[in-house]
């Protein structure tokens, strides 16, 4: 789980993207979050990103680990700030 950067949804295509290659499967990104544990957060409709591989924020846009970009939803932009900043304050204690 630690290698996943984020997953994508497209024409119930699931993409898991990660630092070395990248998987496809025909799916539907709920099934995925069922497996997935709290690093993750379902961002977009058609996004979950490892909030661990969050290496910018801009407004609506977080850019991930190895240049890629996933969509932040308006509703989710403040409940994905918080648990960018939880993540982070795990990484420092």
């Amino acid at each position: 789980l630690g290698d996943i950067i984020y997953c994508e949804a497209l024409n119930h295509q699931i993409t898991i993207h990660t630092l070395a290659e990248r998987f496809q499967f025909f799916g539907t990104l709920d099934s995925v979050q069922e497996k997935l544990d709290d690093r993750f957060f379902r961002c977009h409709r058609s996004y979950i990103a490892n909030m661990e591989h969050v290496t910018d924020k801009q407004p609506g846009i977080a850019v991930m680990a190895g240049g890629g970009r996933v969509l932040i939803a308006r509703r989710k932009q403040s409940e994905f700030t918080r648990k960018l900043l939880e993540i982070c304050r795990k990484g420092l204690v």
